[in-house]
């Protein structure tokens, strides 16, 4: 089971560490890419931009607190006002204890202004910042997206020439093709057929004269059994003649020997 484990964990983080590698290589090829088709700068330019806004971000958060604090300051300050309005109002009427409050509010008070003060002073700060750093963010975008069009154009121009370039050598390994290795292939083609057909023929040349001794025996034994045939007929021949003359004589002899004895017994 810890064998099993240890294998899979093994596994697992040799994956890891291929993904791992396989990411960085591809950031270096884009990195790569980026530094030859001059797309460096603008990738620099969107840090840029990002880190702007961050920055305007943050300082609109602190705006917003300084804003908060302001209003909060103003906000004690005129209640601090209206309190102290209140016990001047009734100035004639007052007791001890409202002497010691009126002496409170008013060190509050001024604490109170010099607090709103800082707080303005922050939030005119702040304010300022935040406006700068909006003009900064507008500048960065417009240099970049002036940098993009510039490096559009670059790429839309080296593109058109890249495609008539490769037009070009299109062209080029048409004619160098159709010209030159076309021939020679035609004519190594030829060559290598015509080597092929005298090896064929030549290899057919040996067995004709294998067959050629053979062919003639056969033809003189047929020769020499076709004239014994007709040497055979031509006895056979002779022979039916022979016979056919001697039946001819004997019918002659029969004949002449019967006319003879017709002869005699008329005399």
């Amino acid at each position: 089971m810890q064998d099993h484990s240890s294998s899979s964990s093994s596994s697992s983080s040799s994956s890891s560490s291929l993904v791992q590698s396989g990411y960085e290589r591809l950031a270096r090829l884009t990195q790569n890419i980026n530094r030859l088709t001059g797309y460096e700068a603008i990738d620099k330019l969107k840090g840029s931009v990002g880190s702007a806004n961050q920055q305007l971000q943050d300082v609109k958060g602190a705006l917003a607190a300084g804003k908060a604090e302001y209003e909060e300051c103003l906000a004690r300050q005129s209640q601090l006002h209206r309190e102290v309005t209140a016990l001047l109002q009734r100035k004639s009427s007052w007791v001890p204890a409202d002497v010691a409050r009126f002496t409170q509010l008013y060190a509050a008070e001024h604490e109170t202004e010099a607090a709103v003060a800082a707080a303005k002073g922050r939030y005119s700060h702040l304010s300022d910042e935040a406006e700068a750093l909006q003009l900064r963010l507008v500048d960065l975008i417009r240099e970049r997206y002036q940098q993009e069009q510039l490096w559009s154009d670059n790429i839309r121009r080296a593109s058109t020439w890249w495609t008539w370039g490769l037009m070009g050598l299109h062209f080029a390994s048409f004619v160098t093709v159709y010209t030159v290795l076309e021939p020679r292939k035609r004519a190594a083609l030829q060559a290598a057929v015509a080597d092929m057909m005298s090896q064929h023929m030549s290899r057919l040349d040996g067995r004709l004269l294998q067959l050629v001794p053979a062919g003639s025996a056969a033809a003189a034994a047929a020769q020499g059994a076709e004239d014994a045939g007709d040497q055979q007929q031509q006895q056979q021949q002779q022979q039916q003649q022979q016979q056919q003359a001697t039946v001819s004589v004997v019918v002659a002899l029969l004949k002449s020997g019967g006319a003879a004895a017709g002869g005699g017994s008329n005399a």
